[in-house]
């Protein structure tokens, strides 16, 4: 007798009689040809042998129905009755019925086919499979539905070995050519009460596991199973199976790969432990335990420290972070706990706002005045002077100001950078009184702006009794400061023996020897999965009062079987699974009221079941999933259509919730009414919330918000309007990219508005995304390009007398031409956009993120500058600084600023350089103007370089080389190479300086930027003059060839600098002895030759 036997008589309540049965060899194949009689001679009361036999009626199949044709779906008549599963589909057909039925007596044959049915039914049954349909002489079973189990593929396996032995022993039996074969495919489906035009059926699968089940079968031969690669992989290695390549499967577009299942595996390979010895406290976790208390021992001393914790889902970051502070509860500390959440990945401070809503004890009944003073009465902890602290926190808690209290009168950026500034100081403040665990939960999942806090943090807390704590899967990407208080730890996979002692803790003596083994070979080291595994096999043997061999095959399965065995609880469960893995109570109980479940003895059985962990009491209470895995599961299991109402109906909750001044949830709102596919809210609140993010500089967040925006829009049904709509997006989206120096990417969007610009037939657009694109590949080094593209949106402006369009083509080409060294053509488009603009409309914008008026006159100070035109710089820099001051706009004063800035350090000026180019890096920084970062920053340097300064100007100078990698800016970059170069050579660094040098030289010559490869060649020859110690005659060869370029480019500063050295060589200033790395310069001048060597003979040969 079997265990499905043997379950199935308790589920009646006849366990007493197994004895019986199992002595007379009655079993599932047996008992459909007892009667009453063959009963009572059994000893079986008459009340049991009528349950017996009404019971054993069930197992009997339905009369076979022929597969009707497909018929449309209908509306689902009870969406709670269906759900989607992760099913796997077992398909029983008979080989060659049709001679079969020839060669028997129809009564006969009814009588075979029969028996056939009760033995695949008996087999399914044995493993809780379900029996779906009989069609014809072919048997469909679902494994995973209506109760999941943990294996459902090794069960349909079993289920199918055991029905084709059971058929080929009835073929045996009536000497009769009985044969049949099985196909098994898993897969997702649609399963449950299903309404169609022409039937119900409360069993029905759809998708395609069904259809690929009895494609399968229809691969194998007799008594032979073939399985598919979902169900392959959900096996693993518990069955030994022959490939059989990929097959042509009607129905199938792709050739789907087939395994036939040859027997069971008797040896299945397992991951092994490389722990050794019983460990106490966290299981496994000793030596990562003992270092995060060696940490905290140093932070406790003051000396600050950070501990990373890396790992996958579930290996037990959070596990540890909890058991270290069961360690160390009764140590005299402050926490702090940031929990980083997937849905406000955008949302600027998200896990910080939430801890000090906490820590606050702020509620949203609170007014704003009771907000404001249960922030201040927080502060009143901190020691020291936090005036300033108030308004700011209140300000990022978005509590409306007090009339009374001062205005925070400061740029975004600054605002941002000076709340960062204000929460790092309160930890530093507080730590004075006692240390601190300061934790960071999931940073995978963190906004920019929180991954800029911790940043800070790692930073400030070095002499802080601060012990900070970061966990975060191994996807994310981000790179910490490099510190020496810094440690991270990779929690790898737990060995067998740690898994045992886990798997043993859980299940007392719940379990015996043989589970606690396929738990821990099933679990393969991840602790969350040896957990959740066992509570699975407990709640088995409690739900059925045997083991039911529960085992999962995946962590998936495992808990769909749990939240399975909640009963009217799961409901609840997948609702809160919509709202995310923290829901409050009201929320829930809203979104729950028409499911007929009694909310909160659900909610207490989730907590209890330890799925869910609450906080607070209800009806103020929330509830968090206690793992992301749990909260997938819970959703995976609710139909899309389902999962839409939901999102939709929190949408609409939260909107009854905003006014004119809370606006906070927008971008939750727009998540999950892009989760609803409401795509028209979704693009709508997505916009809105990029625009805030921008207002207040978060650019980063804004560029991902404005993304998903894009990504609604395209969702929405084409019209003019929205076509108008999305072109100003792309180009609000081109301005933020802009500021944060993704210029590739920029080019990538400007398609989709071009395609745009197109369907609406509006030349001017299709002018402006020219315009845009022209300017892109300008800083990206494509010079020809870039003119052409913008010269073609300048005639558009032109054809169509649109003035904004033509003043930002011809500023664009003016900045591509002075790029390139032709500095006359640029300033003759710099003042055609001045001239363009006189008076007041010199603050226009023009279609531009600045004024072009302004910044024309800055570049025409840069391209004057490097001509020598010092008197006439001088005066476009006086007017361009007063109209930058008055206007107030941080971009045009930085701009102007740093052009300001190098024109005084070519004039010589350099004391007057460092002041303006410290000022433009001071806006800069304040404002997030990432692209003006590196050459601001590198000028600054080299204008230090000319001050006598040479460590100053190295630190400079490597600082924005670095930025233009990170941000991958290519404007000025090359200048910038050969200002560093230049450094390296002053500070005698003769290697670094030609490493330097030749990198920028070929920056220079891709990029076609004369001017910026004249100023490298003089460098070249400065090291010439150093280290090839022929007494300067290559290096007076070099300063000649720049000489003659510099006159043709009409660069006098440069030319008057080559006069110089020409002079020193002349006089023998060069040195006699070579340097190391004399070969490597001697090459260089080489290559350079012959590239020059080159270019000449190609403009030879160009027509005039």
């Amino acid at each position: 007798m079997d265990d499905g036997f043997l379950r199935w008589l308790e589920n009646l309540g006849l366990s007493a009689y197994a004895e019986t049965f199992r002595a007379n060899d009655v079993d599932f194949e047996a008992l459909p040809y007892l009667d009453d009689s063959d009963l009572k001679e059994l000893g079986v009361s008459l009340g049991h042998r009528r349950r017996l036999l009404a019971a054993a009626a069930e197992l009997a199949p339905r009369p076979p129905v022929e597969a009707p044709a497909p018929a449309p779906v209908a509306p689902l008549d009870d969406e709670e009755a269906v759900e989607r599963r992760l099913l796997t589909v077992m398909f029983v057909d008979m080989v060659d019925s049709t001679p079969l039925a020839e060669s028997l007596d129809p009564e006969d044959l009814h009588e075979l086919i029969r028996s056939y049915q009760i033995a695949v039914t008996a087999a399914v049954v044995r493993y809780e499979g379900y029996v779906a349909k009989f069609l014809g002489d072919g048997v469909l079973a679902y494994f995973g539905w209506p109760l999941a189990h943990e294996d459902e593929a090794e069960r349909a396996v079993r289920a199918a070995r055991d029905a084709l032995a059971a058929i080929k022993r009835i073929g045996e039996k009536g000497k009769i050519a009985l044969q049949a074969r099985a196909g098994i495919a898993s897969g997702e489906v649609v399963v449950g009460n299903i309404v169609g035009e022409l039937a119900s059926d409360d069993a029905a699968a759809i998708g395609a596991t069904p259809g690929l089940a009895d494609r399968l079968q229809r691969v194998a031969g007799p008594f032979e199973i073939v399985i598919g690669p979902m169900t392959r992989q959900l096996l693993g290695s518990t069955f030994e199976v022959e490939d059989l390549g990929a097959r042509d499967l009607k129905g199938f577009a792709e050739p789907v790969p087939v395994w036939r299942v040859l027997g069971v595996n008797p040896a299945e390979t397992r991951f092994e432990a490389s722990h050794g010895e019983p460990l106490a406290g966290l299981v496994g976790r000793t030596h990562e335990l003992g270092l995060l208390r060696d940490r905290w021992d140093l932070a406790k001393e003051g000396e600050g420290q950070v501990v990373l914790l890396v790992g996958e889902a579930g290996i037990g970051k959070s596990r540890l972070v909890q058991e270290f502070r069961r360690e160390i509860a009764d140590d005299p500390r402050f926490g702090f706990r940031y929990q980083c959440s997937p849905h406000h990945t955008n949302s600027a401070f998200y896990p910080v706002i939430q801890q000090l809503r906490r820590a606050a004890g702020i509620s949203d009944e609170d007014s704003p005045k009771v907000k404001q003073q249960k922030i201040e009465t927080l502060l009143k902890l901190t020691p020291g002077h936090f005036e300033n602290a108030a308004p700011l926190l209140s300000n990022l808690l978005r509590i409306p100001a007090d009339p009374a209290a001062p205005p925070l009168n400061m740029p975004p950026q600054q605002l941002r950078q000076r709340t960062t500034e204000c929460l790092v100081a309160q930890v530093s403040a507080l730590s004075r009184r006692h240390a601190i665990l300061l934790v960071i939960e999931d940073a995978h999942w963190a906004d920019p702006s929180m991954l800029d806090y911790a940043s800070e943090l790692i930073k400030g807390i070095e002499d802080q009794r601060v012990l900070m704590v970061v966990t975060y899967r191994t996807e994310l990407e981000t790179e910490w400061p490099d510190r020496s208080h810094l440690t991270a730890i990779m929690l790898n996979r737990i060995g067998r023996r740690h898994s045992t002692e886990i798997a043993e803790a859980i299940a007392g003596q719940g379990l015996g020897d043989g589970m606690i083994s396929q738990i821990v070979q099933r679990a393969d080291g991840v602790p969350l999965h040896v957990e959740e595994l066992t509570k699975t096999a407990l709640e088995s043997e409690t739900a059925t009062g045997e083991g039911a061999d529960p085992v999962p095959t995946s962590l998936h399965t495992s808990l769909v079987a749990r939240l399975d065995r909640l009963g009217e609880a799961k409901k609840i469960a997948q609702i809160g699974s919509v709202i995310g893995r923290e829901f409050r109570h009201d929320l829930l109980s809203e979104l729950a009221k028409d499911t007929q479940v009694a909310i909160d003895e659900a909610l207490d059985r989730l907590v209890a079941s330890g799925l869910v962990v609450r906080r607070g009491a209800p009806p103020m209470a929330t509830y968090n999933f206690k793992h992301a895995l749990v909260q997938d599961a819970a959703y995976a299991t609710l139909l899309v259509s389902r999962r839409k109402r939901l999102h939709r109906a929190i949408v609409e909750m939260l909107e009854a919730l905003l006014d004119a001044e809370n606006r906070e949830n927008i971008d939750l709102i727009a998540h999950h009414a892009m989760q609803a596919k409401d795509w028209t809210r979704a693009f709508d609140y997505f916009k809105e919330a990029g625009e805030d993010a921008v207002a207040r500089s978060a650019l980063p967040e804004a560029a991902g918000l404005l993304k998903q925006a894009l990504a609604a829009s395209r969702n929405l049904e084409e019209s003019p309007e929205l076509f108008k709509q999305t072109v100003a997006l792309l180009f609000q989206l081109r301005n933020v990219l802009w500021a944060l120096g993704q210029f590739e990417e920029i080019l990538q969007y400007l398609e989709d508005a071009e395609r745009l610009a197109i369907g609406l037939g509006d030349e001017v657009l299709r002018g402006w995304v020219s315009v845009y694109r022209g300017a892109s590949l300008w800083q990206v080094g494509r010079s020809d390009l870039a003119k052409a593209a913008v010269s073609h949106g300048r005639e558009i402006g032109e054809a169509h007398d649109d003035l904004s369009l033509q003043v930002a083509a011809n500023f664009y080409l003016g900045c591509a031409h002075v790029t390139s060294g032709e500095f006359r053509v640029a300033e003759v488009y710099f003042k055609q956009v001045i001239d363009a603009l006189p008076g007041e409309l010199a603050e226009e914008k023009c279609g531009l993120p600045f004024a072009p008026s302004i910044i024309s006159r800055s570049w025409l100070v840069w391209s004057l500058a490097e001509r020598g035109e010092f008197s006439t710089a001088d005066t476009h820099a006086r007017f361009a600084v007063n109209l930058a001051d008055a206007t107030g706009h941080p971009f045009n004063r930085a701009h102007i600023y740093y052009d300001v800035g190098y024109f005084q350090m070519v004039r010589g000026d350099l004391k007057g350089a460092i002041s303006t180019l410290d000022n433009a890096v001071d806006l800069i920084e304040s404002w997030s103007l990432t692209y003006l970062s590196p050459f601001t920053v590198g000028f600054l340097g080299y204008a230090h370089l000319g001050a006598g300064d040479t460590e100053g100007a190295i630190r400079l100078l490597e600082e924005a080389v670095e930025s233009y990698e990170r941000i991958r800016l290519g404007l000025f970059k090359s200048l910038v190479g050969v200002q560093l170069a230049s450094a390296y050579l002053r500070a005698d660094r003769v290697e670094e300086a030609c490493a330097r040098l030749e990198r920028a030289l070929r920056t220079a010559r891709e990029r076609g930027e004369s001017g910026h490869e004249t100023h490298g060649l003089l460098v070249l020859g400065d090291l010439a003059a150093r280290a090839l110690g022929d007494g300067g005659v290559e290096a007076k060869r070099i300063y000649e060839r720049v000489l003659k370029r510099s006159r043709e480019l009409g660069m006098m500063p440069l030319e008057a600098q080559c006069r110089k050295r020409i002079a020193r060589m002349e006089k023998g200033e060069a040195t006699q002895q070579p340097h190391p790395c004399a070969d490597h310069i001697q090459g260089l001048v080489k290559t350079l030759e012959t590239e020059g060597a080159g270019e000449a003979r190609k403009s030879a040969r160009s027509p005039s």
